[in-house]
């Protein structure tokens, strides 16, 4: 396989490059991602008392507050989803560099 079009199959060094590239890229990704879904967990915990403030008072407030939790909910489960997704494909790379270079 010709990654870089050089005409020469990548060195061991291109694994290792690639595989630290991609370590970082999750790391950070992650970073940015546990980050938000804190912050929507945060504001998960103020919605959940303003529904429970509101839910005699001002029913349609109550009903929207509980909206927003809901998408907020899905949000953070497609951030785990993300991450999940992200830690398997460094795993398969990290195999696939352990093979190239069982093979060399």
């Amino acid at each position: 396989m010709n990654i870089f079009n050089t005409g020469a199959l990548p060195t061991t060094q291109s694994h290792v490059c690639l595989q630290f590239f991609a370590n970082c890229c999750f790391f950070l990704v992650a970073h940015v991602s546990c980050c938000r879904k804190r912050s929507l967990e945060e504001e998960n915990e103020n919605l959940t008392q303003e529904i429970i403030a509101k839910r005699r008072t001002d029913e349609n407030g109550a009903i929207s507050a509980l909206k927003r939790k809901k998408i907020n909910q899905i949000e953070v489960d497609k951030i785990s989803n993300i991450l999940t997704t992200l830690h398997i494909l460094i795993t398969r790379l990290e195999s696939a560099v352990q093979n190239a270079e069982t093979f060399e």
